[in-house]
């Protein structure tokens, strides 16, 4: 079984054959997955409240689905209003942030009053992107150690980025590295296992901007151990979420 921790719901800025639940529904039939986690790419592109909402009404459609919060720290009160709104929910397992469209380095003042927010244990998926972008997550997550910071994408396709990834994983203990991403290095993820053990690494794959097999052949590809990973496909993310 998997659990991925990286899913999109929503038409994104480009053709996508699967955008309806039913179409992925019928992926994790495929792919044996437990349980994704989407945010909405309306309310990363365009519109916070709609499509957090949206996001409310996709995962009711499967028992398999679970959502993230999506939150904009340029919008302080409304961020605020969204954790208020939907904290009572279970189906919304953590929260999202994409610095890239919000124009707020997670690193921010205004991202920091935004985290004071969040209750303790909060997990946090943030778009991370090239060594100033692990830079800004790990100084965020240094700050807020009670919180656990997922690293989306692992800090980037190009080696220099994931290389970033896994040393700021490495030296800050509440972070974990997300894999999806396009255009990989083959010794991306072993080499992440060496630097810091499979424990905080999770199987993420962009559906449905990208399809699960991809990440999942990086997986099944990759010169780690069985129990690597079977940590990274479905263990790490089963205890991070207290997933059943």
């Amino acid at each position: 079984m998997i659990i991925d921790v990286h899913a999109h719901c929503g038409s994104w800025y480009f053709p996508s054959e699967i955008t309806e639940s039913a179409q992925v529904s019928k992926l994790c039939d495929i792919h044996d997955i437990h349980r994704i986690v989407f945010s909405s790419s309306l309310a990363i592109l365009y519109d916070m409240v709609e499509g957090n909402h949206q996001t409310s009404k996709f995962i009711e459609e499967d028992e398999r689905f679970r959502g993230y919060v999506y939150l904009d720290p340029s919008q302080a009160q409304r961020s605020g209003e969204e954790i208020a709104r939907y904290e009572d929910n279970l189906s919304f397992v953590g929260f999202k942030m994409h610095p890239s469209y919000s124009g707020e380095n997670p690193d921010s003042q205004n991202t920091f009053e935004m985290m004071e927010r969040l209750p303790d244990g909060a997990k946090i998926l943030i778009h991370t992107w090239a060594p100033d972008g692990v830079k800004s997550v790990c100084r965020l997550a240094s700050r807020f150690p009670h919180l656990s910071i997922i690293m989306g994408h692992m800090g980037g396709t190009q080696e220099r980025d994931w290389r970033a990834g896994i040393e700021g994983a490495r030296v800050t203990p509440n972070t974990y590295l997300e894999i999806c991403g396009s255009l990989l290095h083959r010794d991306r993820i072993a080499d992440a296992v060496k630097a810091i053990g499979s424990e905080r690494i999770l199987y993420g794959s962009d559906t449905t901007l990208i399809s699960p097999a991809w990440s999942i052949g990086q997986v099944m590809g990759s010169n780690i151990r069985d129990e690597d990973r079977r940590n990274i496909l479905f263990d790490n993310a089963t205890r991070l979420f207290e997933f059943t």
